[in-house]
């Protein structure tokens, strides 16, 4: 038999209802959904990424618009061709940061806080839409580059040293 203290005593109906009576604890299921509400849709949002990478992969490596696992890139048969792709998308990476938003140079992390900290946490559709996008396709043509590195005199110490 349980005792009412215990943790591991089932949820009631009498739990459910001092839930739903005090304010406090209802803010706290609120927030507690919520959270978990946001961690599923993060999940969701990451393995759509970890997909995109895959299909940019496929297209570029293989010539096939699928996302079908298993396909890597060393195995290919492209040969030399195989050299100028981590270039290609490299470029197109820095036309999309050129053209498209100047926001999606760098990690992420100091956009982030910028966006918290100076616009009440709101990110520009376009850059929450071009920042995934850039970033498969650097990482699915095998580019090595982060943005900070192809545009040097965008980064403070690049501004530094290019002075």
């Amino acid at each position: 038999m349980s005792k009412p203290n215990d943790t591991h005593a089932p949820i009631s109906a009498t739990t459910l209802s001092h839930i739903s009576t005090d304010p406090s604890r209802k803010r706290l299921f609120f927030m507690s959904l919520m959270a978990a509400l946001v961690g599923v849709a993060g999940g969701f949002a990451a393995y759509g990424l970890y997909e995109l990478i895959r299909l940019i992969s496929n297209a570029v490596f293989y010539h096939q618009f699928s996302m079908t696992p298993g396909l890597y890139p060393a195995n290919n048969h492209l040969g030399l061709w195989e050299i100028p792709i981590p270039i290609i998308g490299a470029l197109i990476v820095g036309l999309i940061a050129k053209y498209g938003s100047a926001k999606i140079r760098g990690h992420g992390l100091p956009e982030a806080m910028e966006a918290v900290l100076f616009n009440q946490s709101r990110v520009a559709p376009r850059v929450a839409v071009l920042k995934p996008t850039s970033v498969a396709l650097a990482i699915g043509t095998g580019s090595p580059l982060e943005m900070k590195y192809a545009f040097p005199a965008h980064d403070a110490v690049g501004d530094r040293c290019s002075a």
